[in-house]
């Protein structure tokens, strides 16, 4: 496989819901400013750039520019506590100073997540590039939307063949050493269900390195196609998921509006700022794997860095 030419083949994709110049605005925001932010979990656009046009887009803003590598080094460094950074955007592959950011979070204590749709991770070099920062910490997150072999899934969704892409990106992850692996994909209503058992599967092949596995219900934000209908609740894919993976109907925790995992009751651990809406779930189906229910909606509360 080219994968120079494999890229290539990926079309831009054209909508008029592209909002081109601004961000969505959210409704009900807390905002906190970095030294009193009461999250565990926290995700950063590092950039709007992408190197690939899915259909559902959350986020197909492309114009506004990279984060400022020295304001992140701010963030990382005015926390008042040790957390999880997601690296996200666009694509955060397409980053410039990827690796700093990442070394830079490193330095700070934080741990690190990338999450990728794996086009670059398709090239094993980059793939070793980024083994070779030596952040033991750091854990690649692969969307895989369509699994191994579903390019229709993969048409529909990331409106791309590149099941091939996202096999190869998987290989490199796991031949390169990384040793924290998490595969993630969305879960569309009556279209794609059978990713579920997929990524299952898929972490059971290799579960010294796949440790989670996130699935997402589609927010009808961005590039959403309504042709899909009425998304997910988070409830409702919980018990789609539960029907299906072992052991899976015994949800161990709830994640509340990005703080620590809350008891069953939804009482918060580090913060009573924060108002509960239940729209994340995690639970172990079985030793080393835990298990993701994201319910991706505009109206959660989060935090706004300032």
């Amino acid at each position: 496989m080219d994968i120079n030419v494999a890229v290539k083949s990926i079309k831009p994709y054209k909508s008029p819901r592209i909002i081109p110049k601004e961000y969505p605005t959210l409704n009900n925001l807390d905002t906190f400013t970095i030294k009193d932010n009461p999250y565990s979990y926290i995700y950063i656009d590092l950039t709007y750039a992408c190197n690939m046009h899915c259909h559902y887009c959350y986020n197909p803003v492309r114009t506004l520019p990279d984060i400022d590598l020295d304001y992140f080094k701010y963030v990382c460094e005015n926390l008042p506590r040790k957390v999880q950074l997601r690296l996200l955007g666009g694509e955060p592959t397409m980053y410039e100073h990827l690796e700093e950011a990442c070394l830079i979070a490193h330095k700070n204590g934080h741990f690190v997540s990338i999450i990728t749709n794996g086009i670059k991770f398709a090239d094993k070099d980059y793939a070793q590039s980024i083994k070779d920062l030596g952040i033991p910490t750091l854990v690649p997150g692969l969307t895989m939307n369509g699994g191994r072999n579903r390019d229709d899934w993969y048409a529909e969704i990331d409106n791309a063949h590149c099941s091939d892409l996202k096999v190869k990106a998987l290989e490199n992850i796991i031949d390169v050493g990384f040793r924290k692996i998490y595969l993630a994909a969305i879960v569309i209503r009556d279209f794609n269900e059978g990713i579920i058992k997929e990524l299952y599967d898929i972490s059971r092949e290799h579960p010294k390195q796949i440790k989670n596995i996130h699935y997402r219900t589609a927010g009808n934000v961005g590039r959403w196609n309504k042709k899909f209908g009425q998304p997910y609740t988070a409830t409702e894919l919980h018990e789609v998921v539960a029907g299906i993976i072992p052991g899976a109907a015994k949800p161990l925790k709830w994640i509340r509006d990005g703080v620590n995992p809350s008891t069953i009751k939804g009482v918060h651990i580090n913060s009573d700022k924060l108002t509960c809406r239940g729209c994340c779930r995690e639970y172990y189906s079985e030793p080393g794997l835990l298990i993701s229910i994201i319910e991706f909606r505009i109206n959660t509360r989060s935090s706004e860095i300032s």
